[in-house]
């Protein structure tokens, strides 16, 4: 251990060996330690994935916990390129089947002038009134009026463009229609009837528009002249000066889609169904009992004999006979077994209510089968195609969302309370108490320390021993070299002694 040898061999011991085996054999207890140290570390790596796994269940509970996740209504359209639908429980929206008629879509008012010569310029001054025939103002309340005197078309247009109190509400533009004429083009911000103004031109040459290019004045008594979008719901009229409809249908948003009437003139039609997003329900269902079952699963595996695949010898789990493993696990069950209810004989308020149940397998060696106590949707009765997991979120969604994700009582809120009382801690009456995974983590800390400590201590000891062995050792080599050189003398001496 120290890297101390043995100087010579006129002895003729087997030094080298005798000390290795004094050393080896005050080296059982440090043996010893080792392997409770390395048992140690394997149990603090164990403690640190199952804190992970832990967190990881946590946070996926927190998620869950809200009725909002399992409470989830779909809108579905026969023709997307007509028209597009969403729909929100939150919002009251119901199933429902609907026929929705696109009679016509949004569009933005648009004044075009007559056709001007590029260079002809133009005098007086150019404001705009609203559709309520309110003159536009600028951000200090006065009315916006632009000079347009010795200005050609395209000045004009890029004054209304440059001016910011009228960008949110006009932008103009020039088309050129070849031999130096072109038309002022000005469109308003905002789409439907509301977006509807009027150009004041003091210069009478520029004051007229072209009618067959502007879009029509509002007539009151003739819808074809409005610029709102307009669709029908089963022969019930609605408008939107968007293209977007909201609430035309209870907690329903429809959205009509760009250029929906462009290929035929006329109307057109297709379905809109709105009913449970029974996909979506669930995938949370499911990521709600994955959840739960990897922990279980990791808690079944890391406490049984694990095989090492490169020797093949079957080894203690790491966390094989941990009590705490025991704790966790009788967590778990006994929220499994406390229904979402203040009441405990609600059985409306258990998960077996919405068809989901704990595997267990029986039989031989079903002890050790995979995956018992696991969530699972119950299999279909005799008789029956489908789950009563499945008929539950297709009939009665708001039990579902109840049981699992009542932010009181549901599973997941209880799930994630569970699993901060088990991970981290948790503070009651201003008294902070530990979790059992992190008071177990600093424990084995703490106790690898020490052993640590004895570990280092116990090899000094050796090495010192070592060294003190060789150093007697070696005493002995020297004083048996200084006898064998007195006999190699005197042997000499009695040799030229004559007669001998």
């Amino acid at each position: 251990m120290s890297g101390i040898s043995f100087n010579g061999v006129g002895s003729g011991l087997p030094v080298e060996d005798i000390v290795k085996a004094s050393v080896e054999a005050r080296s059982v207890p440090l043996k010893k330690m080792q392997a409770e140290q390395q048992e140690v570390q394997q149990k603090i790596s164990a403690y640190g994935q199952l804190s992970s796994r832990v967190s990881k269940f946590e946070s996926a509970m927190s998620k869950l916990s809200d009725p909002g996740q399992f409470t989830q209504i779909a809108a579905k359209t026969s023709d997307e390129s007509l028209f597009t639908a969403t729909a929100s429980h939150e919002t009251g929206a119901q199933n429902g089947d609907y026929t929705v008629e696109v009679v016509s879509e949004a569009e933005n008012y648009r004044w075009v002038s007559e056709s001007k010569g590029l260079t002809d310029t133009f005098t007086g001054n150019l404001s705009f009134d609203d559709v309520d025939g309110n003159t536009l103002t600028d951000s200090d309340g006065s009315d916006i009026s632009l000079d347009v005197d010795g200005k050609t078309l395209d000045q004009i247009r890029q004054d209304i463009n440059d001016h910011e109190d009228l960008q949110s509400h006009l932008s103009a533009n020039l088309v050129n229609e070849g031999n130096d004429q072109a038309r002022l083009v000005i469109n308003s911000a905002s789409s439907g009837d509301v977006g509807r103004f009027t150009a004041n031109f003091d210069d009478a040459a520029l004051a007229t528009k072209d009618p067959n290019l502007s879009s029509d004045d509002l007539d009151e008594t003739d819808d074809s002249t409005s610029l709102d979008a307009r669709i029908k719901i089963d022969d019930i009229t609605a408008t939107s000066s968007t293209n977007t409809f909201e609430e035309v249908v209870t907690g329903v948003t429809i959205d009509v889609t760009a250029g929906a009437l462009n290929e035929t003139a006329g109307t057109k039609s297709g379905s809109l169904s709105v009913g449970v997003d029974k996909a979506a329900i669930e995938d949370k269902v499911n990521s709600f009992m994955n959840s739960y079952n990897e922990l279980v699963i990791f808690l079944d595996q890391a406490s049984k004999p694990q095989t090492n695949p490169a020797t093949g010898e079957t080894q203690p789990g790491p966390l094989q006979g941990d009590t705490i493993v025991q704790s966790i696990q009788n967590e778990l069950r006994r929220v499994i077994d406390t229904p979402a209810s203040d009441n405990p004989d609600d059985y409306q308020s258990y998960l077996s209510h919405l068809g989901i149940g704990t595997k267990v397998e029986t039989g031989e060696g079903s002890a050790d089968a995979p995956g018992n106590g696991t969530l699972r949707a119950d299999p279909p009765r005799e008789g029956e195609t489908t789950t009563r997991l499945s008929r539950m979120i297709s009939d009665d969604f708001e039990t579902v969302a109840r049981i699992i994700g009542d932010p009181e009582t549901g599973y997941a809120a209880r799930f994630e309370e569970a699993a901060k009382r088990i991970s981290t801690g948790e503070t009651v009456d201003g008294q902070f108490h530990p979790g059992i995974i992190s008071a177990r983590q600093s424990g084995l800390e703490a106790q690898s320390e020490r052993t640590e400590g004895r570990i280092e201590a116990t090899m000094g000891r050796l090495d010192a021993y070592e060294e003190r062995l060789y150093s007697q050792f070696n005493a002995i080599e020297s004083v048996t070299a200084n006898l064998n050189s007195q006999g190699e003398q005197l042997q000499q001496q009695f040799a030229s002694l004559p007669g001998y």
